[in-house]
């Protein structure tokens, strides 16, 4: 069902909408929108003269299923609506990514008429939209087998052999309204310990973020804030190498390729790059003062190895690894350790930054 909605979604119509004008006043006759069907939600016309309006949507918009959505307009028609006797045209423009000119024409130049316009987006359907989650998993306890199921079941064995056992009428709807209003208060021991954890609470999880102090953006799906959440408290285990490298696994997921860490064979032989005044100089450009005197090293540098995944857009995937990643190892990690991140795959001598401190020779 999920799929045929997402199919449907694709090629429908951003809005459709049936207009007027007439001596200079544009009237909506009718609007179908993915933010609502009225005159009352139809985006604002302006006026540019005879014939001529331009259409602005708002930037966003909440959708049926309560998504909040960018306006993205990528394609628009428009078709006269006037008496077939009068040959006349319409053109649809879009001008911004949410805004749409029409100019209406007949054989003697601009016409005033009733004009219908369709414009479409290219919408971005993402797992998270009908609440899916590359890691949702089926419930322990309910299995393939609804609990409304069983209750219905149940209802029917208790009701004996004098009550119809058909599933049509009255005494089966009642049935099934008892069957799954009992199927509520069976979930609610599952649902109290799924909420007593990030990477499983629903209706907790805004406590969730407030508690950990999660950083969240405006419009995050839950599955990516249960793993975010998920990744912080594996952060209160401690800071040594298999509680850092399980909470990295947990946030980025299929995302992460590796954790290869740079420390030096011993503390009197230190890693390739590390430069003081005392020791090995650096170059003159490395220092503030232009004179060799940088202090610098690579030592305790943990460098995450990671790859880009279908189910994440470009800046989703630029936000895990830049930010989401960041904050947690910016919180985990003590302040004599440092980090950055690589695209997979690493060999010797790969570049990290493009500049004169890139890692030579990992070695995980």
């Amino acid at each position: 069902m999920v799929a045929d909605v997402v199919a449907l979604r694709r090629v429908s119509s951003l809005a459709e909408l049936v207009y007027d004008t007439t001596g200079g006043v544009v009237t909506v006759i009718s609007y179908r929108g993915a933010n609502g069907s009225g005159p009352g939600l139809a985006p604002t016309p302006t006026f540019n003269g005879t014939g001529d309006v331009t259409w602005a949507w708002p930037a966003e918009f909440t959708d049926a299923a309560g998504k909040t959505r960018q306006t993205v307009v990528r394609m628009a028609t428009a078709s006269p609506m006037t008496d077939l006797s009068v040959r006349c045209s319409a053109v649809a423009q879009p001008l911004t990514h949410r805004s749409v000119r029409v100019r209406m024409t007949n054989v003697g130049g601009a016409y005033d008429g009733v004009t219908r316009l369709s414009v479409w987006d290219a919408p971005v359907v993402a797992i998270g939209d009908y609440d899916g989650a590359p890691d949702k998993e089926d419930s322990a306890t309910e299995g393939e087998r609804p609990y409304a199921a069983d209750w219905y079941d149940e209802l029917t064995a208790a009701l004996g052999s004098a009550y119809t056992q058909a599933r049509r009428g009255i005494v089966h709807a009642r049935k099934i309204a008892l069957a799954r209003a009992m199927a509520v208060l069976s979930r609610s021991a599952e649902k109290l310990s799924a909420n007593a954890l990030p990477s499983t609470a629903d209706e907790l999880l805004p406590r969730w973020v407030e508690a950990l102090r999660l950083r969240v953006r405006s419009g995050a799906p839950k599955w990516q804030v249960r793993k975010q959440g998920a990744a912080h408290i594996k952060a209160q285990r401690g800071t040594d190498r298999a509680s850092v490298g399980a909470a990295v696994a947990e946030l980025l997921g299929d995302v992460l390729v590796g954790l290869h860490r740079v420390a030096g064979p011993t503390l009197s032989a230190p890693p390739t790059m590390t430069r003081w005044p005392g020791g090995v100089p650096g170059a003159d450009t490395w220092s503030m003062t232009g004179a060799g005197g940088a202090w610098l090293s690579e030592r305790s540098h943990l460098v995450v190895e990671v790859q880009r995944v279908p189910y994440l857009s470009e800046p989703e995937w630029l936000r895990l690894i830049n930010v989401e990643l960041s904050e947690l190892l910016d919180t985990m990690l003590p302040a004599w350790s440092t980090f950055s991140w690589a695209l997979a795959p690493l060999s010797d001598g790969f570049l990290l930054d493009i500049s004169d401190l890139d890692f030579t020779g990992l070695t995980p």
